[in-house]
């Protein structure tokens, strides 16, 4: 029996692993060094849910308003679908958030059950996301080395399966480290967003809830316009990173704020 090597073979389980490994490693991190609890990472999980159940009957709503595209180019509809998505999911997930942290008690208001929080909330995506790829990776190599065998399937498709296949292991090698990249980058920027709300909420200030949801809303648009335009990976992961650039110089304003420091030095 032949080997049918290809990089996919090692740069897929590397991706993976690291997808799944980083939301937990990170919720233990805060956990360890400022004093929160799992229950915190578990109240983000929900936050999740809840911005998925206010997001699809928006969703929905807006498809059905919206109607057709007329005579607008392809690409133009496509590109306004994308913004639409990325401002609803934003607004969901900033509305989440925002009822999130707001319920929390005084204890766990902190700089830890905050930063727990959004990567419970944050790293959801990732952690669904990496459990279906290893399930995938692991039927299609085993499809890919060993064939369909004995089937019943009708030749139509057996074609379609063979097409998938071979559509999945064409992929460049280096598409799975991109897309955990792509992940990693959406973890940190759920940190700044919630870091971010918590500030609104403890100070009132509406101009820090609304820099959060416009912000993680140009986040999304960034990652949808890429697919919707069908634009290069590498092209995308780079505009992330200098977006996260500005994430890394805002986060560090935010840990910097007297309501974040009083709330380590109470520890």
């Amino acid at each position: 029996m032949s080997f049918h090597f290809s990089p996919l073979y090692l740069t897929t389980p590397l991706a993976l692993i690291a997808q799944l490994v980083l939301p937990v490693s990170l919720a233990f991190f805060f956990i360890r060094r400022y004093r929160s609890s799992w229950k915190m990472f578990f109240v983000g999980v929900l936050c999740y849910l809840g911005a998925q159940l206010l997001r699809l009957p928006l969703v929905m709503l807006i498809r059905s308003l919206a109607g057709g595209g007329g005579d607008l180019p392809l690409w133009l509809q496509l590109s306004i679908s994308a913004v639409v998505l990325a401002l609803v999911t934003a607004l969901a997930e900033t509305a989440a958030r925002f009822f999130g942290i707001s319920a929390l008690r005084a204890e766990n208001r902190s700089w830890g059950g905050v930063m727990t929080l959004a990567v419970g909330m944050g790293g959801m995506d990732a952690l669904v996301n990496g459990v279906v790829s290893v399930y995938n990776f692991v039927f299609l190599f085993n499809l890919r080395e060993n064939g369909l065998g004995q089937t019943t399937l009708q030749p139509e498709e057996v074609t379609r399966i063979l097409a998938q296949i071979e559509q999945y292991w064409s992929a460049p090698w280096y598409s799975p480290l991109a897309t955990a990249l792509i992940y990693a980058l959406f973890l940190f920027l759920s940190l700044v967003v919630s870091a971010a709300v918590w500030v609104a909420i403890e100070r009132g200030s509406r101009s820090w809830l609304l820099g959060a949801g416009v912000w993680q809303a140009v986040f999304f648009s960034i990652l949808l316009l890429g697919g919707a335009l069908e634009l290069a990976p590498l092209l995308i992961v780079f505009l992330l990173l200098v977006l996260s650039a500005a994430n890394y110089l805002v986060i560090k304003r935010l840990f910097a704020l007297p309501v974040v420091q009083q709330s380590i030095e109470s520890l």
